[in-house]
Order: C-alpha cells, then sequence, then structure tokens
C-alpha cells in the first residue's frame, strides 16, 4: 500500500499498465495490470465529510471516472504513447 500525493507517480503507474497491456514494456521494467493496482481518492464534501472514491482503471491505463476537482493536469502528456511523447519532446527541444 502506497499513500501518495505525487501525479507522477500515478501517471507512471498507468503508464506502466498501458505499455504492458500494448506488449511495449520496455527491458528491466515491471509489467503492471489494472487488477494489481487500487487508486481511492479521499477529499471531502461541501459539507466536511469525509468522501472515499474509487477510481477505477481500464487495460489502457485510463481512469473510467472523472478526478474530483480537476486534479492531474499534466495526466494529458503522461497519458500520450511512448512516440509521441518523443515527437513532443524533440519539437519542444528545437531537434
Amino acid at each position: 500500500m502506497i499513500e501518495t500525493l505525487s501525479e507522477h507517480l500515478i501517471l507512471r503507474l498507468l503508464r506502466s499498465i498501458r505499455e504492458t497491456s500494448d506488449g511495449n514494456m520496455p527491458a528491466g521494467h515491471f509489467s503492471l495490470n489494472p487488477d494489481d493496482l487500487n487508486i481511492v481518492y479521499i477529499g471531502r464534501s461541501e459539507s466536511g465529510a469525509v468522501t472515499i472514491d474509487p477510481i477505477a482503471i481500464d487495460d489502457k491505463g485510463k481512469f473510467l471516472e472523472r478526478w474530483p476537482r480537476g486534479f492531474f493536469p499534466e495526466r494529458m502528456r503522461e497519458s500520450l504513447p511512448t512516440e509521441v511523447r518523443a515527437r513532443m519532446e524533440s519539437i519542444r527541444q528545437g531537434e
């Protein structure tokens, strides 16, 4: 069990699920399936009551429900396939 507020960690776990599912897991990396990971968002309602919201994941490493309150602004970039991310990085660096 890991408790984290790290968007980066969760996005990398989702990417591992996607790469495992697509058969594109880089050598030396661990495989991960949706059943191996449970994500739970704990927050507060407007009345102050604690809320517990499980966030399901599909085999492509995508959330099946929306995150509360706009959580995860970097989600789009990390959810892109490796080759698209590499092209974006190349463009960003002016190559």
